[in-house]
């Protein structure tokens, strides 16, 4: 209906992505097709969930916080002004299961995490409910320390696709935080 594709995240390292974006760039006159980078995607969902609006109308700094299936993007707004952007390798979709459990993918990040854990997985296997609460307890500190901007573990700094948030470390000067993406239903539990 737009007359775009944009592939992102996750997606774009799957191997039916270059497929994808020419079936539709065959009809250029129709379609604007794009890949956006980590860095383009925070800046999308900073503009597409409220965040720069709410900076400009409160006059005031706004962190977004997006987070998807495989990455989570950072966006830090002041006056309405996007000054930076991040992402790291952290999203609700790193390892998928099926309703009984069982693993049905595993990306890459998922196999690091669950390694720092003391764990291997493998498709097929059951994803214990211990297993999952590690993983993702350790996954939101991981998200902590990119939003401090501050990753100072190994694994932090090996999960971040782009350079940190600098510029407001620790949380400073930050008025207020927006999340947005998929996750965010489970932050304001609607």
């Amino acid at each position: 209906d737009t007359g775009a594709v944009v592939i992102t995240g996750e997606a774009l390292k799957k191997e039916n992505a270059k497929p994808i974006i020419e079936f539709f760039a065959k009809d250029s006159g129709k379609f604007i097709c794009a890949s956006a980078g980590p860095n383009h995607e925070a800046l999308l969902a900073a503009y597409g969930c409220g965040a720069v609006d709410l900076s400009k109308s409160e006059s005031s700094t706004v962190l977004n916080v997006d987070i998807g299936g495989g990455t989570s993007k950072l966006s830090l707004i002041r006056d309405g002004i996007v000054t930076q952007t991040a992402a790291i390798e952290i999203g609700a979709r790193l390892i998928a299961f099926d309703d009984s459990g069982v693993i049905t993918r595993i990306e890459g990040p998922g196999q690091r995490i669950m390694g720092q854990l003391g764990h291997t997985i493998a498709l097929g296997q059951q994803f214990t409910d211990a297993e999952k609460e590690e993983f993702a307890n350790l996954m939101a500190e991981l998200l902590f320390e990119a939003i401090n901007g501050v990753p100072h573990s190994p694994l932090a700094q090996g999960l971040l696709l782009t350079e940190p948030i600098t510029s407001a470390q620790n949380l400073e000067g930050i008025d207020s935080i927006v999340f947005s993406g998929g996750v965010s239903e489970y932050v304001y539990q609607r």
